[in-house]
């Protein structure tokens, strides 16, 4: 398979990430393929990328929304250049601020979803446990 933008997008970030971190999103650019190739069924590949943070969106196959959490709703100059970039990037240009303290940014092609993990990973931002049945965040007044 030939490398793409999103293939040589993942490798820059995931170079600068902890073996953890690089690894786990690495899987989930896994899972992506295999759900693409049809090698898992959307409902296995919708458990998957819920532990991930990214949501489908109906009526698409290939575009998801991503929750990128912020722990007691506080960031730095840096992460929050991160999530404009993000949204800029592999978005509409625009990050939804939620009732829980979190960004969520529409519109993400799926191929593009661990790219973008692997960037607000690389400042310290995680996507993971931000979807689905886990703890979500823990807000804060700071």
């Amino acid at each position: 398979m030939a490398e793409t933008l999103a293939d040589k997008r993942l490798e820059e970030f995931l170079n600068a990430l902890p073996n953890a971190t690089r690894e786990e999103i690495g899987q989930f650019k896994g899972l992506v393929e295999q759900y693409f190739l049809g090698q898992i069924t959307p409902d296995e590949f919708k458990a998957r990328r819920l532990h991930m943070g990214t949501y489908g969106i109906r009526g698409t196959k290939d575009i998801h929304m991503m929750r990128i959490k912020v722990p007691q709703g506080q960031l730095t100059a840096e992460q929050l250049e991160c999530v404009a970039g993000v949204a800029q990037d592999y978005s509409k240009n625009i990050a939804h601020l939620t009732t829980r303290q979190d960004f969520q940014l529409y519109w993400i092609p799926t191929k593009e979803a661990p790219a973008a993990m692997a960037k607000c990973a690389a400042v310290g931002l995680t996507t993971r446990e931000a979807c689905g049945n886990s703890v979500r965040n823990v807000t804060a007044c700071p």
